[in-house]
């Protein structure tokens, strides 16, 4: 039980779990600062430290207004003594797995969501670095492109007796010219529940074709007159939960079933569902009917399944020879139940990933084999274009920061099976009306980032080349250090440490077999040391942490509890630390509205010239030019005039060019 001292117990939602919970289990000590919040839990001082699921019950790091306390200054003040566990990473550079491709570091959403307002959305999901987004989900088969004059409608039959129209926001278009913004590559699909090809084959041609088509034109008296060239499309959206019942808040929605019924007519009544058979044969005509609206050569995925094997079958070898790739979605775990996680499920979640029926490396290979056999053995690539866990309640403490432990491993998996795309579900969730915040690597309620998106982005930029294979003697059965390894086509290794542990942090051996360093690596990491309320999430985002030191065949290293950590290994002949390296340059927080600051960090003395650019390169700002001292400095960054849109701060430190982008609304 949670008390503050002077109000009464917290309970429900109030009581929730942050990651300090067991340290802050600590034989009964009293935390006075911040009035006075204690801990009451039965039993937790004779158990403390013996029995992890008994004591995780308790004080979860209020502030007296309600906000989590940072990590770090509840281990101080409340665990003196510091308890590290021994592990050993091995990194065997010679044992090649799978090369790393760009799309693997995906995203996406509904294909009804409301990027709203755009203006400020489009800049922070140019941020995450995020190379491709994919638009479906199950809004995907009740979206009506073309509908309120090519602005879109959702289409909703929830309520008993009634069909529902809403206009949506955000229409195609402004979709497409978000990711021309920021260079992303955009995956469509298009609605197969209404059977119709055509419209289909309308959406591809309003995308790719030239003014001198009949829906380029339209497109050009809307604004583009230049043709989007989308390659990447998807026959419908889980055709194989046809059928399904979920709850929709009070509600339950019965999906898909107006199969083969244009949006007009759409009764309340209806009950026609796609089969298998079914499916596969509009699959196969709807293909050909899309390539032939393009101009240019598209890829199509004839099948995007939520798990039922039947259907992929059927649709693989019904229209094989029309199937470019094959889109498999992925969640492991969680729960539709609306009642707040706790901390066992926390962990049971992030152990799905590598123990248990659903483990990723060996669904990804049944998903590869079963391909194989269905396509008579055609090399037909297997994509992920929706994975996480699915939980939800919007429970803070999961999608703010440990989510993001979640994914980092999960695309490492992705990476090492050698996946040419994925997507994590989704990119934002929630607006200042409607603060949902489950899901989404950025929070639509207060326009931040959480630790999935820092994730994506470090991963993105660090994470290159080809994955070899690295192992942990901690990794306990998926609670606990988990890494993947790259080798970088500049020769350097990339070493990514998941320390999925929610308290315990590992002194850890890293021996590299058959790789020589010079000694010497660069250590970025995403650790949880901030509120997590917003617009921090749980944490500052990617830190440099300094340079770490080791021999040419071994490193070591503290990685602390809950963090994701990068290291950057240099070759033998490459030196010793180079030039300027040990500097670093980061704005907290992001996104800027009002003041943050720029966190330069230096190794050294050193001489310092920081600007500010925009994206078309004219310097907007001046914020040092000066020599600063060792260690941490920082510079207040106040956005000021500058108008909404992606920046970056950039100059010299020491003489080597630094730069760190980040975005203002």
């Amino acid at each position: 039980m949670l008390r503050s001292a002077g109000s009464s117990t917290l309970s429900g939602a109030d009581q929730l779990s942050s990651l300090a919970d067991f340290r802050s289990c600590s034989g009964g000590l009293t935390l006075t600062k911040w009035q006075g919040i204690y801990c009451e839990h039965e039993g937790c001082k004779t158990h403390a430290w013996a029995d992890l699921r008994r004591v995780l019950v308790c004080l979860a790091g209020f502030l007296s207004e309600g906000v989590f306390v940072r990590f770090s200054f509840i281990f101080i003040l409340l665990v003196p003594v510091s308890f590290l566990f021994a592990a050993q990473i091995d990194v065997y550079y010679q044992s090649e797995l799978g090369e790393v491709h760009p799309f693997v570091f995906g995203s996406g959403d509904e294909i009804t969501e409301e990027f709203s307002p755009l203006a400020e959305v489009s800049p922070m999901i140019g941020l995450t670095g995020v190379p491709m987004l994919r638009m479906g989900g199950i809004g995907n088969e009740y979206y009506d492109w073309e509908g309120n004059d090519y602005g879109g409608v959702m289409y909703l039959d929830v309520l008993e007796g009634v069909i529902i129209q809403i206009e949506l926001e955000t229409s195609l278009d402004d979709f497409l010219q978000m990711c021309e913004e920021n260079g992303i590559e955009p995956v469509l699909s298009v609605n197969f529940q209404i059977n119709d090809p055509s419209q289909a084959s309308r959406m591809v041609e309003y995308c790719n074709g030239g003014v001198e088509t009949p829906m380029g034109q339209v497109r050009a008296q809307r604004g583009h007159p230049e043709s989007y060239d989308v390659v990447y499309w998807q026959i419908g959206n889980e055709p194989d939960i046809s059928g399904m019942v979920i709850p929709v808040a009070e509600y339950e929605l019965t999906l898909f079933r107006h199969f083969g019924i244009p949006f007009e007519s759409w009764s309340a009544t209806d009950s026609v569902y796609a089969t298998s058979s079914s499916f596969a044969a509009l699959a196969d005509e709807y293909a050909d009917s899309m390539r032939a609206a393009s101009p240019v050569p598209i890829s199509i995925a004839t099948m995007s399944l939520s798990g039922d094997m039947g259907w992929l079958s059927e649709t693989v070898q019904h229209c094989g020879d029309n199937t470019d790739w094959v889109d498999l979605h992925y969640y492991p775990a969680g729960t539709w139940e609306q009642a707040p996680p706790d901390t066992t499920d926390y962990i049971a979640w992030l152990m799905s990933l590598d123990s248990g029926p659903n483990a990723f490396d060996q669904w990804y290979q049944a998903m590869v084999d079963s391909m194989e056999v269905f396509s008579g053995s055609s090399d037909i690539p297997v994509c992920v274009m929706e994975y996480n866990a699915i939980v939800v309640n919007p429970d803070l403490v999961w999608w703010n920061y440990i989510d993001g432990l979640f994914v980092a491993d999960c695309l490492g998996h992705l990476a090492e099976n050698g996946c040419t795309m994925a997507g994590v579900y989704s990119i934002i969730e929630g607006t200042p009306e409607d603060p949902n915040t489950s899901f989404g690597m950025i929070r639509g309620d207060t326009l931040s980032m959480r630790a999935t998106a820092w994730v994506m982005k470090l991963l993105q930029e660090k994470m290159t080349g080809t994955m070899v294979l690295s192992t942990s003697d901690a990794l306990g059965g998926g609670y606990g250090l988990d890494v993947h390894s790259s080798l970088r086509s500049d020769g350097k290794l990339c070493i990514v440490v998941v320390n999925k542990h929610l308290t315990q942090d590992y002194e850890t051996t890293i021996t590299l077999h058959g790789y020589t360093s010079s000694g010497y690596s660069e250590v970025w990491s995403i650790e949880n040391d901030a509120p997590m309320e917003a617009p921090y999430n749980g944490t500052t985002g990617i830190q440099f942490r300094g340079n770490l030191w080791g021999s040419g065949s071994s490193f070591s290293r503290a990685f602390p509890a809950a963090s994701v950590t990068c290291l950057i290994v240099f070759p033998e002949g490459s030196g010793t630390a180079p030039e300027g390296v040990g500097s670093g340059v980061v704005v907290v927080p992001v996104p800027v509205s009002g003041s943050s600051s720029v966190i330069v960090t230096l190794a050294e003395p050193a001489f310092v010239r920081l600007r500010v650019f925009d994206l078309a390169g004219r310097a907007v700002r001046e914020l040092c030019s000066e020599f600063l001292p060792p260690g941490e400095t920082s510079i207040e960054l106040n956005s000021g005039e500058l108008p909404g849109g992606i920046y970056a701060v950039a100059g010299e430190v020491g003489g080597t060019p630094v730069s760190s982008r980040f975005a203002v609304i």
